[in-house]
């Protein structure tokens, strides 16, 4: 590859994964106000899995980026939440990753924080969203117990996850339906706007 297909390929690149951010929701778009963004990142879909799929590599071929976001909330108490978006090459395989998110719902062996239990939550559906999954983690850490609230869907060939938890019972399942409803929809938009260009 000489300098200039390089440069190409990269700028490319940047282009997919901007794709992929405009599908993350933004602070304002959250429940509340006072949100601070901590932290953003990018990667190709595919890359760095520990196992491997067909679907994967299917999406790693097709060139598609992952977008994750993460926020804070200091008042009246302090909520995070992160939102993730998980583009493959088509929508049967976006709906068969669903179930396999739960696979990266790992708590950072380094924190404080510990797994006390994890169950699914079959009575919560995401509005809008015919193949969802749902489930939360109650956990134990320096703060006391917390608990760790998830929605997860597709919508077409778009996978995304919400992840809302802090100290306590901050996130009643009413915002985190309406967090992942609000998701599902600016997914939505995004495909429209590309679609039609």
């Amino acid at each position: 590859m000489n300098a200039l297909q390089y440069f190409i390929t990269e700028f490319l690149n940047q282009n997919k994964s901007e794709d992929s951010r405009l599908m993350l929701l933004a602070p304002s778009e959250l429940p509340g106000s006072d949100w601070l963004v901590r932290g953003k990142r990018t990667w190709r879909t595919g890359s760095g899995v520990k196992h491997r799929s067909e679907r994967s590599e299917r999406a790693y071929r097709a060139g598609v980026f992952c977008a994750w976001c993460t926020f804070k909330q200091l008042s009246p108490i302090e909520r995070n939440i992160w939102t993730e978006v998980m583009p493959f090459a088509t929508e049967a395989d976006a709906e068969m990753e669903v179930p396999n998110v739960r696979d990266g719902f790992v708590i950072n062996e380094r924190s404080e924080l510990r797994l006390r239990e994890e169950r699914l939550i079959d009575d919560q559906k995401i509005p809008g969203v015919s193949n969802s999954l749902v489930l939360e983690q109650l956990t134990i850490g320096r703060n006391g117990p917390g608990i760790a609230r998830y929605a997860a869907g597709n919508v077409d060939r778009i996978v995304f996850v919400i992840s809302c938890f802090g100290d306590g019972d901050c996130w009643s399942w009413n915002e985190v339906m309406d967090v992942a409803s609000k998701q599902a929809e600016k997914i939505r938009e995004a495909l429209l706007i590309r679609s039609a260009q």
